[in-house]
């Protein structure tokens, strides 16, 4: 394995860890369950460094890495919910916001020749900071104030964004 590759083994090594994150959080381990989740984000922030700092960017990582998000993220909101610590109506939420962050991401790079590289550091941004105050305020019992009110508010940005892309020129 050359050095090039690693922006991807990281991806791929965030979709392998969202199986333990699982089993912890089934088995009700949720101090472990968050620094896993902590260390999967740790390889999320690092494979987009490696990837931009030495020009390591792949159509391969640019299709892993969101996937290894997504993955990561519905299975862990899944499994809250399965365990009773996450309301349906939450649930909910969550995935029409993901719902709309990919149809307004699908929308700008289809719609009017965006920029790909502002539209995608915005949405990872904003999306990295959500998650992980929802994962801490699920994690602490804060369920409610971490999350209900901020999911409808990023729905919205993201879903202004797909009709407002020339903002992002």
């Amino acid at each position: 394995m050359n050095f090039s590759s690693v922006p991807n083994a990281l991806s791929i090594l965030r979709i392998i860890l969202t199986v333990p994150v699982v089993m912890t959080l089934l088995n009700h381990q949720y101090f472990l369950a968050m620094v896993l989740f902590f260390v999967a984000g740790i390889t999320d922030a690092l494979d987009g460094w490696i990837a931009k700092r030495y020009s390591f960017e792949s159509r391969l990582g640019s299709i892993l890495d969101p996937v290894a998000d997504k993955l990561l993220l519905v299975s862990s909101f899944v499994t809250l919910y399965l365990i009773g610590l996450l309301p349906l109506w939450l649930l909910v939420l969550v995935f029409l916001r993901d719902l709309m962050i990919v149809s307004g991401t699908v929308g700008c790079f289809i719609g009017a020749g965006v920029p790909k590289k502002r539209v995608a550091i915005a949405f990872e941004a904003i999306k990295d900071q959500h998650c992980i105050a929802n994962y801490i305020g699920f994690v602490f019992g804060d369920c409610a104030n971490t999350s209900d009110s901020r999911t409808m508010e990023y729905g919205i940005f993201y879903y202004r964004c797909y009709f407002n892309c020339s903002k992002w020129r």
